[in-house]
């Protein structure tokens, strides 16, 4: 509403009146077409690198060819501060990992729940690693773990996280247990919202596990895919493995 964006047609391309659009470094490629064109800056020679589609995975970046830059040293102009130097910058990889689930119709006298954590800030996965902000995913996955080691828990389904460059700041799944053990299930969820709001009070206020009842879906993952992902998620590291030693702040 205070900065309004006006785009508008230029023969096969979409432009915007006073500003760039769609590119998130429009600073630095201006940075650098600009020394390029001054006349009266004494510089070496210099190579000027513009990549495309950084947000939808560095595919601009990853197809560069070894060899084909001449210059041995770069400068990133892809920097969020003005008047600050970046001496380290962190790498992006992508993993791909599926289960092949059964499907099995749902046991006689269950109860199914929602799961949900909510309430995290999330934030970019290079620029919030090292805050220690949860990861809805991760907390998620931990309470359905420690749940099924002592009682039984039938998973449905599970969904957290929308950017695979983004700190997952929701997470949900459908659960189904005996309704018996319905009290169990409650009181279990009520406890691990207070340790996790405990461990997270500082950076996480305003973070909530809850559970709600949920309409029967129609199916469950069979047991042993259900542990498996389970287990997969839970061994799966999240955030910084290893600071440096002799940089303070710096993530190795």
């Amino acid at each position: 509403d205070k900065d309004p964006i006006y785009p508008y047609i230029d023969g096969d391309w979409v432009k915007a009146k006073g500003t760039t659009l769609g590119a998130d470094n429009g600073i630095g490629v201006a940075c650098a077409l600009a020394v390029l064109e001054e006349k009266d800056v004494e510089h070496g020679p210099l190579e000027c690198l513009f990549t495309l589609d950084e947000e939808t995975g560095l595919t601009g970046a990853s197809s560069l060819k070894k060899g084909w830059l001449k210059a041995d040293i770069l400068i990133n102009m892809d920097s969020e501060d003005l008047g600050t130097l970046f001496i380290g910058c962190s790498g992006g990889k992508n993993t791909a990992a599926k289960f092949k689930a059964k499907l099995e119709k749902i046991p006689r006298n269950y109860s199914s729940f929602e799961l949900k954590v909510a309430g995290l800030k999330g934030g970019h996965s290079g620029l919030e690693i090292h805050v220690g902000r949860g990861n809805a995913v991760k907390i998620l996955n931990r309470l359905i773990w420690n749940y099924s080691q002592d009682s039984t828990i039938r998973l449905s389904e599970i969904n957290g996280g929308n950017k695979h460059n983004a700190i997952p700041r929701e997470a949900f799944a459908i659960v189904l247990v005996p309704k018996n053990h319905e009290k169990n299930l409650k009181k279990f969820v009520a406890k691990y919202n207070e340790i996790v709001k405990a461990e997270y009070a500082t950076v996480e206020p305003d973070l909530v596990v809850s559970l709600s009842k949920h309409t029967a879906p129609e199916k469950v993952i069979d047991e042993k895919t259900q542990k498996h992902l389970v287990n997969a998620l839970y061994a799966i590291p999240h955030g910084v493995i290893k600071m440096s030693a002799d940089i303070p702040g710096l993530v190795e």
